[in-house]
């Protein structure tokens, strides 16, 4: 019996924009699998794409983040562009980002950083970005 193929989906006018709609064919073990713990698909993606980020809300400890980072960089992503050593920088700025977020503070002092953030992902965007190796 023949799959049914998806629908095929609108072009995205720029494949790295934050706010995407992505349609996926998920591997069927790992739907599988995903539905034996109950644990949705969505969310397994989710948490992978917020600890590979180092976003401040992961919530996960140091070990399974430390996970993450080592996966990233074990399958390869980036290396054409960048050493291992840089990756490994570039995951520990991201984590002291996300190590200054006001835990204790006001909504204020949340703003504040919201906005440092921001122009602080700017600078280290074009910081890395300047430093791609040559001929890649």
């Amino acid at each position: 019996m023949k799959e049914k193929q998806p629908p095929k989906p609108a072009a995205q006018p720029d494949p790295y924009s934050r706010f995407q709609t992505l349609q996926l064919i998920l591997p069927a073990q790992f739907v599988l699998l995903c539905k034996l713990v109950r644990v949705p698909p969505r969310r397994v993606l989710m948490h992978f794409m917020i600890n590979t980020g180092r976003e401040h809300y992961a919530g996960w400890d140091d070990r399974t983040r430390m996970y993450v980072m080592d996966y990233f960089i074990r399958c390869g992503y980036g290396q054409d562009h960048y050493s291992q050593d840089d990756l490994l920088q570039m995951f520990r700025e991201l984590e002291a980002i996300a190590m200054l977020w006001p835990h204790e503070g006001d909504l204020a002092q949340m703003r504040e950083y919201g906005q440092w953030r921001r122009k602080y992902r700017q600078y280290w965007f074009k910081k890395w970005q300047a430093r791609v190796r040559q001929g890649s």
